[in-house]
């Protein structure tokens, strides 16, 4: 089943929230927790409104947290309201031009599931383009833990800002992608056109690979270039944990589905853990 169904909700704060301070470090922006729950309710109420959508759509009862949202959906639906409700309060508090983005990403992540089109359309709505989750995904988180904090302290667009947001944007692409190749059979069965399923599990691994090759090159070059403190040399761990965890999905037979998930899941704690050791070191 796809990232949206096994993922549980309070983690999605957890992993902000950590890559948040690991872009805000990157930018040498001074610790704000105001931006970093800014990214946390955010991530965590887009990440169960998709869930409450694709559920009710899919029609699908497997794991207890799904049998759970199913059950308690007007609960989670007015959590995730107020989460989000509490986002761009405290973006506001932070400025107008923050409050303005989010409000932005917020509109288009509700409207990613609208049906657009008419039902004689093979793509109706965002979502149903392949590899629309991903990418989606990956900016959105983007957005609310690089960018937004750079203009919550009015630091402005700079080459510090676009190396934090492509690397938080770059590993939640990637760590987004890797369960839909565990996943190619179940999503071929539920019509679902993902990037393994509409270009093959090799290619969308070479994609990745890509990806976090360019991840490590930028990582390391930064901080000589007089973009970034070297704290973007401690970060590098993060790509090349992905690196290991896309060599297991390679060998997944000898690894259950839970397992690699839970590898998975660590990739962001690790950058939050680089940021402490870097700050105790520095």
């Amino acid at each position: 089943m796809s990232d949206e169904y096994r993922s549980p909700g309070h983690s999605q704060c957890g992993r902000a929230a950590c890559l948040a301070l690991a872009a805000m470090a990157l930018q040498k922006i001074p610790l704000n927790i105001s931006s970093v729950a800014v990214a946390s309710f955010f991530v965590w109420a887009m990440h169960v409104l998709n869930r409450l959508n694709r559920s009710r759509e899919a029609g699908l009862i497997g794991s207890f947290r799904e049998t759970d949202y199913r059950k308690h959906a007007g609960l989670h639906l007015t959590a995730a309201v107020l989460a989000l409700l509490g986002a761009l309060i405290l973006s506001f508090l932070n400025g107008f031009f923050p409050f303005i983005v989010l409000s932005f990403v917020a509109v288009a992540g509700v409207l990613y599931n609208m049906k657009i089109l008419p039902g004689t359309y093979r793509f109706r709505r965002l979502s149903d383009l392949p590899g629309s989750k991903n990418i989606s995904t990956a900016i959105a988180w983007g957005i609310a833990t690089a960018i937004l904090p750079a203009l919550h302290t009015q630091a402005g667009f700079s080459a510090a800002m676009a190396v934090a947001f492509l690397f938080t944007g770059g590993l939640v692409f990637i760590r987004s992608a890797m369960p839909d190749i565990m996943d190619m059979q179940s999503d071929k069965l539920l019509g679902r056109e993902t990037i393994p399923v509409v270009i093959g599990k090799e290619k969308t691994q070479i994609i990745l690979k890509i990806i976090t090759l360019i991840l490590v090159v930028i990582l390391f070059i930064s901080h000589p270039a007089g973009c970034t403190p070297t704290l973007s040399y401690f970060l590098i761990l993060c790509p090349l944990y992905v690196w290991i965890c896309l060599r297991l999905c390679d060998r997944r037979a000898g690894f259950s589905g839970a397992f690699l998930e839970g590898i998975l899941q660590t990739s962001y704690i690790i950058a939050g853990f680089a940021v402490i050791g870097w700050y105790f070191l520095n």
